[in-house]
């Protein structure tokens, strides 16, 4: 079943934030830091220098559609 979400990363030891979100098919927020950590470069680059327990992982909101969740952000 598809659950879109947003999403909140803290860098651990910067305690700077990156939201975003997620609405792929078949996704479920409990993926994210376990199977999903980001679709943004620069994320996954410091993800590949430091690991993925160098950010934090927080569900902001979940949605019954990425129609919904697509109408928020434009």
């Amino acid at each position: 079943m598809t659950t879109p979400y947003t999403y909140c990363l803290t860098h651990k030891q910067t305690k700077k934030h990156y939201y975003g979100s997620r609405t792929a098919v078949d996704c479920n927020p409990e993926e994210l830091g376990v199977r999903y950590f980001s679709s943004s470069d620069t994320i996954l680059g410091i993800i590949d220098k430091e690991g993925p327990e160098c950010f934090s992982y927080r569900v902001m909101r979940t949605f019954a559609t990425g129609i919904v969740l697509r109408k928020a952000i434009t």
